[in-house]
C-alpha cells in the first residue's frame, strides 16, 4: 500500500546517508497472492505470520520453522487505524 511504503520511507530510508539500500525510486506492481490450504486447514486464517524481510532474508529464527511447515506463505502485520 502507498501508506505502508511512505510510512518505510520516511522512517527506515532517509534517515541516513547515505539511504538504506542505496533506495532511489518507488516502483508500483500489481501482484495476486493466495496462500496454501495448508495454513488455512491448521490455523483457519488467511495469512501467515509477519517476518521482516532485510536484504532479501528473514530476520526472524522462526522462518524456516514455518517454512518447513506451511511452504511460502504471505504473512500480515496488524497495526491499529490510530497508530504508525
Amino acid at each position: 500500500s502507498l501508506p505502508g511504503v511512505l510510512w518505510y520511507l520516511h522512517h527506515e530510508v532517509v534517515i541516513v546517508c547515505p539511504r538504506k539500500f542505496n533506495i532511489m525510486r518507488i516502483r508500483r506492481l500489481k501482484v495476486t497472492i493466495k496462500n496454501n490450504c495448508d495454513l488455512w486447514r491448521s490455523k483457519k486464517q488467511r495469512f501467515g505470520t509477519y517476518y521482516a524481510f532485510d536484504s532479501g532474508s528473514c530476520g526472524n529464527l522462526n522462518c524456516q520453522k514455518t517454512y518447513n511447515k506451511y511452504g511460502p506463505v504471505v504473512g500480515c502485520q496488524h497495526i491499529p487505524f490510530n497508530t504508525g
